[in-house]
């Protein structure tokens, strides 16, 4: 059932300052029923999915006088809060949102226990004893899955390949899987990462059977654990403030510079050009790393790997040779040192990556297939 409660006036501070124009004076759009039937009643009287309230118990839309007018024209009932409130509905729902609660502080403890892992270079059985582990000391039901994982779209599959499986009372089935991504190709929105569930992701197909697998010991884990990647930094030479923050980048022993302009030269920037007395080459030596057929086997092609063959044209971005490029790039890595990958864009803080329009991005993009848990840090 669909309901409007009574229509109360607030005090201005009470109202958020985009709504204060619309008034102070607005009641309820509430349901017994589930969401869906709340946002299609919702949507009937146009209102934006934008401005439903998810709260624990009180799921709702906010109205205005003449729109509570509408909800009754078109058969939403009209119920005081102080009645509706006292509904078996709610206790329900009460009851419903603790155990969501519940769910959501253990799926919270999974992420803590296991998201530290992903910042090493492991193949997935390697991940999947530290997790595995991880779990069992935490005495957390679960089990291990052998098996293949295939993107259907492709009918990519992954080598053999292992994942854990819980069961919870909110969620149901799930999964515990940190390496699909290191052999499935696809949008990073249909290849699963984490812990999640199974329906989100209907164009993967997990295929195996349960196997016994022993904790590891403390010793195995330091051994596997012995080096995270390093951190990949972003860098471009026009952005606001960099020249201090690739000098103080750069302090950092392990940290070194590669190369990722298709023309590594930067008018009236000496520092920033790859060539000169004091360009980059000249200045970080064997911590300057530029990617090419040329500079890797000592012949052919002078081309950075990582480039954008179209950068001066203004065509779509093409990178002279990713997988060769990245091969190169991920050994670094996975020795622990950190990269400052050099452009002339400027990069974006974190909070901005969607937005940021670079080639480089389709590296670091590429880099989250290669190396999942790889930590990438942008410019402040």
């Amino acid at each position: 059932m669909i309901v409007v409660d009574e229509i109360r006036t607030y005090p201005p501070e009470a109202i958020k300052p985009a709504a204060r124009k619309y008034g102070n004076r607005w009641c309820h759009l509430m349901t017994d029923g589930s969401k869906e039937e709340l946002h299609a009643f919702a949507a009937k009287l146009g209102l934006s999915r934008s401005s439903y309230q998810e709260h624990t118990t009180l799921w709702h839309y906010d109205l205005v006088p003449s729109k509570r007018q509408q909800a009754l024209r078109l058969g939403a009932q009209e119920v005081p809060a102080a009645e509706w409130l006292k509904g078996a509905w709610l206790q329900e729902r009460i009851a419903q949102g603790q155990q969501k609660r519940r769910q959501q502080m253990i799926t919270e403890q999974i992420r803590a226990l296991i998201d530290p892992y992903d910042r090493y270079p492991l193949d997935c059985d390697g991940f999947i004893k530290l997790a595995h582990t991880a779990l069992v000391k935490a005495e957390i039901v679960h089990q291990v899955h052998a098996g293949q994982v295939i993107y259907t779209p492709t009918g990519t599959a992954t080598p053999p390949h292992f994942w854990i499986t819980l069961e919870t009372e909110q969620q149901g089935h799930m999964i515990l899987d940190y390496r699909a991504r290191l052999w499935l190709r696809g949008q990073s929105d249909e290849v699963p990462h984490g812990v999640f569930q199974p329906s989100r992701y209907p164009q993967v197909c997990y295929q195996g059977e349960p196997c016994d697998l022993a904790p590891i010991s403390e010793r195995e884990i330091a051994i596997l654990t012995a080096i995270p990647y390093g951190v990949l930094y972003p860098v471009g030479y026009t952005t606001p403030g960099v020249d201090d923050y690739f000098d103080a980048l750069m302090i950092q022993e392990q940290a070194v510079v590669v190369e990722g302009r298709f023309t590594p030269y930067a008018r009236g920037r000496t520092r920033w050009c790859r060539q000169g007395q004091e360009g980059l080459a000249a200045t970080w030596k064997e911590r300057y790393y530029y990617f090419s057929e040329r500079t890797v086997n000592g012949s052919g092609s002078n081309d950075n790997w990582l480039g954008n063959e179209n950068y001066k044209n203004g065509g779509p971005i093409k990178i002279v040779h990713l997988e060769l490029g990245l091969a190169q790039l991920y050994q670094i890595l996975v020795m622990g040192k950190s990269v400052a990958l050099i452009c002339m864009c400027a990069t974006r803080h974190e909070g901005d990556y969607a937005p940021w329009k670079c080639h480089l991005r389709y590296i670091v993009d590429a880099l989250h297939y290669v190396a999942p848990g790889l930590p990438i840090q942008f410019q402040p």
